[in-house]
């Protein structure tokens, strides 16, 4: 299964960075591909998100049900941290949805909250991204000297979008609410 987890993770970044950049050049007034055809790869995005939180609940149920040690929890920090991050995301990605769902961008009494949940949005997917690169190199058997760097330059371009993405928001939400 984590081999599988790490394909829908695969397609998942690859429709998340199409999203970012699509989204943050519309924000910005520039549309590149039509609404529609983002809409619907943002809702088969959705559908792989749920996907990959059932595949990771259940391998967090297996880790803990194998695990004989009672303090493993507490003393294996990163783990949860990759599983909080990614329970924090998926309530931030449902608040997303719903915003777009009940008004999206063009509702200015949701501004403040559309700019916090967008910024604490791309900082939880950052700390999920960051955690979890390794493992997922690791279950699709990349991680060798060259998938190191392989990963190192995919994860500068995935940053690269979050940045340019937090620019187009603080962009945006400034000047619709200034």
């Amino acid at each position: 299964m984590k081999k599988i987890n790490a394909i829908v993770s695969i397609v998942i970044l690859i429709l998340f960075t199409f999203h970012m950049t699509e989204s943050g050049l519309a924000l910005v007034g520039i549309y590149l591909v039509p609404i529609q055809i983002v809409n619907v790869l943002a809702w088969i995005m959705v559908g792989l998100v749920a996907l990959h939180a059932i595949m990771g609940l259940i391998s967090v149920i297996d880790s803990v049900k194998r695990s004989k040690d009672v303090s493993y929890g507490r003393e294996n920090r990163l783990f949860w941290i990759r599983r909080d991050s990614g329970f924090v995301l998926l309530a931030l990605i449902v608040c997303h949805v719903v915003i777009f769902m009940t008004g999206g961008m063009n509702v200015t009494q949701q501004m403040p909250l559309q700019m916090i949940l967008s910024v604490l949005m791309v900082i939880t997917l950052m700390i999920h991204i960051l955690t979890n690169i390794k493992p997922l190199w690791i279950a699709l058997g990349f991680y060798s000297e060259v998938g190191k760097i392989v990963m190192s330059a995919v994860m500068i371009i995935i940053l690269a979008v979050l940045v340019f993405a937090m620019v187009a928001f603080s962009v945006y939400f400034l000047h619709i609410g200034g």
